[in-house]
């Protein structure tokens, strides 16, 4: 048996295939469903099966699958409008409807501060769900009270929803009956978020209807009355024309003094940037005049330095000839110092070549006496410093001895701290040369031959600085006798 059908929206995440849809439907609690259309008999079907009496064995329903909210709004209204038995919808749930449309819209912020694009944006979503044309008549004549309490500030709202709450659950007496209509709200909608928020906190207060209808009546008439004040008679209405009308005059007069003036500036300006021109054009000239100016300051300058070169350059002259004789004696001097300089030169070369031929004979005798040693002892103590062979490099480097072996010995290297396994002849005894200021100690037959030579090369180099200093102070003659010969 069946007495009404509902529709309904599925809101949890389910599968979409039917035969799951139906047994995840046939556990209770499982799916989260939306009633669309015929609420209040869900509402009486509930309240019949909480009193323990169960005439309906089964309601039939009409299922959607996730349905936009616009168009779940909208199935739900033209259900509520096709019943014609059931329950038409009250004018509080139109008012909430729009708010929480409002809401979706504008979010956290304060409804009654929506822009004209939310606003725009709002109704045509209402629009929709209504099923009608926003730019109809039928629409804003209908529903403008609706539009204007939904629309209203966060704290008249929530005093409102604690007003209609009262009324649903008849707290307050002397109501009407029946539901809230349009037609009680009608007065209170054209009033400011002040008096509405007094008018509520006044009704939930005493709990009674007179309270509220009496101070929305005493309010709506001192706005007429103030409506009334501010509508003007017409002789003060001809009588501001009038005064707007000698305003206007005294405008214009105005305007055509300023429009003389300003032709009269214009006329000076005129004049003022043909002087300024002028004043430009000679300003130039002038300019070309100083430009030429100094160009000859400048040539005269150079002139001028030309002159004193060349007189210093007779100054000069002058004094030469006064020291003439000075300079040929001095120049004299300075060629016999040469010459001296030049033996000097001579003898430390010779000096050098025989330190160099002892070096080297001191050097073969020592290298020949290594090789007699190396050849006559071939065996190495541990942790004695050799030379090994590293062939990659074809190069003796210098290495150390860490134990012998069956091959050879095992050697590590200094330069990189590598052991290596090398035989005999890979191996030789490190080669040891003496620096020359050295070999008075182990040439103590030579030793009065290498006093001398030490002795003679300090003389040679005292008088080589000795020759140097002279020659600093005698260069600056040599050039005056330059100058003077070239004079």
């Amino acid at each position: 048996m069946c007495h009404t059908i509902l529709i309904g929206n599925i809101v949890s995440d389910v599968t979409t295939d039917k035969g799951n849809l139906s047994k995840f439907l046939q556990e209770p609690g499982k799916v989260a469903v939306e009633t669309l259309g015929g609420n209040h008999t869900r509402h009486a079907l509930q309240c019949l099966f909480a009193s323990q009496t169960k005439p309906i064995s089964m309601v039939t329903c009409r299922l959607y699958n996730k349905l936009p909210d616009e168009l779940a709004l909208q199935l739900g209204y033209e259900h509520n409008a096709s019943n014609t038995l059931g329950k038409p919808t009250s004018f509080v749930d139109l008012v909430k409807m729009f708010r929480k449309e409002a809401t979706k819209i504008v979010g956290d912020t304060d409804i009654s501060c929506m822009q004209s694009s939310e606003v725009k944006q709002w109704k045509d979503i209402i629009c929709t769900i209504l099923g009608m044309d926003r730019k109809a008549e039928e629409f804003h004549n209908k529903y403008k009270i609706v539009l204007k309490i939904a629309k209203s500030k966060d704290s008249v709202w929530r005093k409102f929803l604690e007003f209609c709450s009262a009324f649903e659950m008849n707290e307050i007496r002397n109501t009407p009956r029946g539901s809230l209509k349009i037609t009680q709200l009608r007065d209170f909608s054209m009033l400011s978020s002040d008096n509405q928020i007094h008018i509520l906190e006044e009704t939930l207060q005493t709990k009674d209807w007179r309270v509220f209808k009496r101070e929305v009546e005493s309010v709506s008439s001192d706005r007429k009355k103030t409506i009334g004040k501010t509508k003007a008679d017409p002789s003060d209405v001809d009588r501001k024309i009038n005064e707007n009308e000698c305003k206007i005059k005294q405008l214009t007069a105005e305007r055509e003094k300023l429009a003389t003036t300003s032709s009269t500036l214009k006329s000076k300006l005129t004049e003022e940037q043909k002087k300024t021109e002028d004043f430009e054009t000679l300003l130039n000239q002038e300019r070309k005049k100083c430009s030429a100016l100094e160009t000859k300051l400048q040539q005269l300058r150079r002139s001028e330095n030309e002159l004193k070169v060349v007189l210093s350059w007779d100054s000069r002259l002058i004094k030469n000839e006064k020291s003439s004789n000075l300079l040929q004696v001095e120049k004299t001097k300075y060629q016999t110092l040469e010459e001296m300089y030049n033996k000097l030169e001579e003898a430390k070369a010779c000096l050098e070549k025989k330190v160099q031929e002892f070096e080297e004979s001191s050097r073969c005798q020592h290298i020949e006496k290594h090789k007699s040693q190396v050849d006559n002892s071939v065996e190495f103590e541990v942790g004695t410093s050799v030379e090994a062979f590293w062939y990659p490099d074809k190069c003796w480097y210098t290495a150390k001895i860490l134990m012998k072996t069956g091959k050879g010995y095992e050697v590590k290297y200094d330069v990189d701290k590598f052991v290596k396994d090398l035989p005999l002849k890979y191996v030789r005894a490190e080669k040891k040369f003496y620096r020359i200021d050295r070999l008075a100690e182990t040439k103590k037959n030579d030793h009065h031959w290498r006093k001398t030579m030490m002795h003679l090369l300090a003389k040679v180099e005292k008088y080589l600085t000795n020759m140097c200093f002279l020659n600093y102070y005698c260069c600056p003659y040599r050039n005056n006798i330059d100058i003077v010969n070239n004079a």
